[in-house]
């Protein structure tokens, strides 16, 4: 039967005291390294989650754009995330904005890991507003905003009514039994866009429908169309 845990414990303890200094410390490597290794590693885990979760939490995302509408000078996309980022940010608070890019390429392995993302993120809930072009799948004959079909966005028309916007351009998705979609809103609809330096020809704005930041959306709409 073996000596109680303690006991046992106590005479290592003993053992390793008696010996010389390089002696104790190749034993100790030798017979306890993955104990230290592991304790390090529960140390560094500990110390990230820590960091993470209390110390320095990332930063919640009050508004994320989605860009699939082709290539822009990344310092256009910026002066756009400048001039929204007052309006929806609280100061105070440990909150940021994103525009995130998931254009297509043609790569079918780059463009297909795209749409997972965008797919993933839209089923999540963060994503708000989606910018890209217009296109006409011709099987479907369904609406697209990029990798986006019609039905991923909210009719546009109550909201533009909350900001006091009137448009005769709205993009409309017609489904069988169902009344028209007004889904997107062409950039050129407002000079805040070209202000900035984009291009708005065959560019619209959408707002995914499962937006859980509908009050941020409507403020960064209204100062756009302001602008």
């Amino acid at each position: 039967m073996k000596p109680p845990l303690k006991e046992r414990f106590a005479a290592e303890m003993q053992k390793i005291r008696e010996m010389a200094w390089r002696e104790r410390r190749e034993y100790i490597w030798d017979y306890y390294k993955l104990h230290i290794i592991g304790g390090l590693l529960f140390i560094f885990l500990g110390g990230s989650i820590l960091n993470d979760t209390v110390i320095n939490p990332p930063a919640s995302s009050v508004l994320t754009i989605a860009w699939m509408a082709g290539f822009e000078m990344e310092e256009n996309l910026n002066a756009l995330s400048d001039t929204i980022y007052p309006i929806v940010v609280d100061y105070t608070q440990n909150e940021t904005l994103h525009i995130l890019n998931f254009n297509m390429i043609g790569d079918p392995q780059h463009d297909m890991a795209q749409h997972t993302r965008f797919s993933a993120m839209t089923a999540a809930q963060e994503i708000d507003i989606v910018i890209g072009t217009f296109a006409f799948n011709e099987t479907t004959e369904v609406p697209n905003l990029g990798i986006a079909p019609a039905w991923t966005f909210m009719d546009l028309r109550p909201v533009l009514a909350e900001i006091g916007v009137n448009s005769d351009n709205l993009l409309f998705f017609e489904e069988d039994d169902n009344p028209p979609l007004a889904f997107a809103i062409p950039l050129d609809e407002t000079p805040a866009f070209a202000n900035l330096g984009i291009a708005t020809e065959n560019r619209y704005l959408a707002i995914v429908v499962n937006t859980l930041r509908y009050d941020a959306v409507v403020t960064a709409l209204r100062e756009l169309w302001a602008s």
